[in-house]
């Protein structure tokens, strides 16, 4: 279990790592103001986060957990606080986190609201197939990859690769691998401009330059796709030629 700690109290947040190694979890390291929070939550994916409101910086820990919420980093929070008015906790609970404790915090204390966030997690993380076909919208549509919940548009896709159970959706920047069979990704493409031209890749038409019917191979922006023999005439329809 990989914790992330965002606290800028140095001794406060030794404390934790201390009482995390106790109870058997690993600490993924501390941090002290909102951005390098952030950061480090992308490049360590955590399966949890103890978060300090009063924290250094331009956000508190609210703020932060505002802005996990529009970079989807569905990572369960919980919050830690010395701050003991009805405005804080009422702004804290609008980011829906998994538990809210007062400092200073005892290892029992701590242990349960881990354990309590970690389930209700689980939980939650059942329906997120459910959720991510309900808010799919237009030009675009969620898919599941690791820890994220990633809105993908489908004007930038290029082309998909499938390998049984595992996709790979490929878009300008970089790949983006998702748990998704070719069945279920159908399902989110529109039928008219995503086309299968061999058993594993499926490109986006709009995004085809070229074919070369002697390679056997499809140019689709920077890539190069192979075509099947089997679905050259389907290609061939597809791209309005005879």
């Amino acid at each position: 279990m990989n914790i992330l700690i965002v606290e800028d109290d140095p001794i406060f947040a030794q404390g934790l790592q201390a009482m995390l190694e106790e109870m058997g979890y690993h600490s993924l390291g501390i941090a002290q103001e909102a951005n390098e929070a952030l950061r480090l939550m992308s490049a360590t994916q955590p399966d949890l986060i103890l978060m300090d409101i009063h924290i250094r910086g331009a956000m508190d820990g609210i703020e932060v957990a505002e802005q996990m919420k529009q970079r989807s980093l569905m990572i369960p929070v919980i919050f830690l606080t010395s701050l003991q008015n009805q405005e804080t906790f009422s702004r804290a609970k609008q980011t829906n986190p998994f538990a809210y404790l007062s400092k200073p915090v005892e290892v029992a204390q701590l242990q349960r609201a881990i354990e309590l966030a970690l389930h209700k997690y689980a939980h939650k993380s059942s329906h997120l197939n459910e959720w991510a076909n309900d808010v799919a919208i237009q030009n675009s549509f969620f898919v599941k990859a690791g820890r994220r919940i990633q809105k993908v548009h489908i004007p930038d896709i290029y082309y998909l690769e499938v390998d049984r159970n595992y996709s790979t959706i490929m878009l300008k920047d970089q790949p983006l691998k998702v748990r998704m069979t070719f069945k279920e990704l159908s399902q989110k493409l529109p039928g008219h401009q995503f086309l299968k031209i061999n058993k594993s890749y499926i490109v986006n038409l709009a995004k085809v330059d070229n074919a070369d019917l002697e390679k056997n191979e499809v140019q689709v922006g920077q890539y190069v796709v192979p075509l099947s023999k089997r679905y050259r005439k389907d290609l061939l329809k597809a791209l309005d030629i005879g």
